[in-house]
Formats: C-alpha cells, sequence, structure tokens
C-alpha cells in the first residue's frame, strides 16, 4: 500500500510506501501459522505427533503373534533389494525366528539376520542360512510341437 504525505521543510509533496506496523505483521503471520497448523492437523487423521523426551517410542507392552512376527520378517527380506529371500524359510517359534535356507553370499546372510532382528516382537534370531548357489528359476517350455523360428 503506498500513499502521498506532505514533506514542508523537504519542500512539498512526497510519495512513500506505507508499511504495516511490526505488531501487525507478527499478528498476521501468527493467524496464518495456526491456519495451516490445523489444516496439517487434519490431514493427519488424528495422528498424534511424538514429543522429543526420555521416553520417546516407549508406549504400553504389546504382545505380537508368532504369525504376525512371521508375516514381518517376510516382508522385510522381501523388501530388501540386497537380500535373494526366495531360498529362506522363516519360521516363528516365541518370539525366536529361524532362517533356514541357502543364499549366495556371506553378506546376504548377514542382513537377512539383521532384517530378522529389525522386526519388532523378534526375541532370537537363529540364521541357519547356508552360503551356496542361488536359487535357478527355470524358464517356462516351449509349447510341444513348436519350433523355434529363425528370421
Amino acid at each position: 500500500m503506498s500513499r502521498w504525505y506532505e514533506e514542508p521543510e523537504r519542500g512539498g509533496l512526497r510519495f512513500r510506501r506505507w508499511r504495516p506496523m511490526r505488531r501487525e505483521m507478527e499478528q498476521l503471520v501468527g493467524a496464518i501459522m495456526s491456519q495451516v497448523v490445523d489444516a496439517l492437523d487434519r490431514a493427519e487423521s488424528g495422528l498424534r505427533r511424538a514429543t522429543p523426551g526420555p521416553y520417546t517410542g516407549l508406549g504400553p507392552r504389546t504382545e505380537r503373534s508368532d504369525e504376525q512376527i512371521r508375516a514381518d520378517v517376510e516382508r522385510a527380506l522381501t523388501e530388501d533389494g540386497w537380500v535373494d529371500g526366495r531360498g529362506i524359510e522363516v519360521t516363528v517359534q516365541g518370539g525366536a525366528v529361524t532362517l533356514r535356507g541357502t543364499v549366495p553370499t556371506a553378506d546376504q546372510k548377514r542382513r537377512a539376520g539383521e532384517d530378522a532382528w529389525d522386526v519388532p516382537g523378534v526375541t532370537d534370531v537363529h540364521n541357519l542360512l547356508t552360503i551356496g548357489a542361488a536359487p535357478v528359476e527355470t524358464p517356462p517350455e516351449a509349447e510341444p510341437g513348436s519350433a523355434p523360428s529363425v528370421d
């Protein structure tokens, strides 16, 4: 917003930009921030943000079933792009995870064990994986009676 004002000591009318007072700007910014925070809270669908402190992340103790733990370990192995999980069998008993099967490298064996430990509810990991050849997928067979085409 701009306006003209008179300055007799400087010889007449002057043009000056009018700037809101600092307090008015702070109130405006505060109102906008409040609206933004309210919108974000609505977008989070009622999820509460964690307040940092010495007990952050420590909630009520909940027991997870062996089936839930097994499913989460299998998901973790599937999502780890550095582990070929096709040859891994996962069993869980009382929160203790047992990994059996074959992986191509020692690094994959180590990573598979770490993936299992990262799942909530796991109390122990028995990594019985062996290091050997990767599982081989056989390509689908050609239909009987069809000859390979030569172009």
